[in-house]
């Protein structure tokens, strides 16, 4: 009887405690899915990964294909080749056009409703390719901003070298780089004129807040508008994401996914993941997609994951 009192009590101490959590704006993590993939991606470089606008869909490479997943069932929706093994892709915001760039430092940008390549360039192989938040402008990461409607016309930034990870603000109207682990600093660019409008430190990973007046970069939140940082988070690193409604701030250390309060610095949760080194990480909305590194046996695949409230 003391036993099942006893029982009750935890119950119903659990279920405070997670009611408790919630009303504070504590994210909760679940697993989703687990994707498989066939890839000779080596090393502990970045791979980019993007959803659709949607949520419904994510898009990576897969060895020399680039596939679009659906987040529920991890069927491959739709499958264009690349001729190369695929290391980054990104999705326009309409979801309309997909860009993807391989070892074989071509870059291709197709129009997904009628299949046509509408560009092919070249590039390193592990320049980030980010587009505009709202129009059919992509950066690519050796420093030029293509408009898909005026393709002979591109912006050129001037990146000093090169670029690691590039972020557009939410608004449009900056994108800001990392030059990575030779260059420990990081760049804004005004998005209209090119004019370089100030240089930071930083290491080899950005993400801008929903207000684009605060960018993140490992250990601190800086506020672009008094050019000064305003929170340090020591433990912040890896990959970082901002998440576009909430003010959380996530960053990966090997298998970990940690989420901090972007307002306060406060570490929230921790989720650790099977994966042995978290290679890339995406969020839309409640959903996070994260390229998941195993050692042994090596394999890149997709860890889909929900984030609740």
């Amino acid at each position: 009887m003391k036993m099942q009192r006893y029982i009750v009590i935890l119950v119903v101490f659990l279920w405070i405690t997670t009611v408790l959590a919630q009303s504070n704006g504590v994210p909760t993590i679940q697993y989703m899915l687990y994707i498989e993939r066939t890839t000779t991606l080596y090393g502990t470089g970045f791979e980019q990964i993007d959803f659709s606008t949607d949520g419904q869909l994510v898009a990576a490479g897969n060895e020399q294909n680039v596939n679009l997943y659906h987040v529920m069932t991890g069927e491959v929706v739709e499958s264009y080749t690349h001729e190369s093994t695929v290391q980054h892709v990104s999705l326009s915001a309409d979801s309309r056009y997909l860009a993807s760039s391989g070892f074989n430092e071509n870059i291709i940008i197709r129009d997904r409703l009628s299949g046509e390549i509408i560009l092919t360039t070249q590039s390193s192989a592990s320049s980030p390719m980010v587009w505009h938040p709202t129009e059919n402008r992509i950066f690519i990461g050796a420093g030029v901003v293509l408009d898909i409607d005026d393709l002979d016309n591109p912006l050129l930034l001037s990146t000093w070298g090169f670029v690691y990870d590039a972020e557009w603000s939410p608004d449009g109207r900056f994108v800001a780089t990392a030059n990575g682990w030779d260059n420990d600093y990081g760049s804004i660019f005004d998005a209209t004129t090119g004019e370089r409008i100030f240089t930071f430190w930083t290491n080899s990973n950005l993400a801008w807040a929903s207000d684009s007046n605060r960018i993140a970069s490992q250990t601190q939140i800086r506020d672009i508008t008094a050019d000064e940082t305003v929170l340090f988070i020591p433990e912040l690193d890896g990959h970082i994401a901002w998440h576009p409604t909430q003010p959380w701030l996530t960053g990966t250390s090997e298998g970990v996914l940690s989420i901090w309060d972007s307002d306060s610095g406060d570490l929230l949760t921790e989720y650790q993941t099977d994966c042995d080194a978290i290679r890339g990480i995406d969020i839309h909305e409640n959903k996070i997609a994260l390229s998941c590194q195993l050692f042994e046996p090596y394999s890149i695949d997709l860890l889909i994951l929900e984030i609740l409230p």
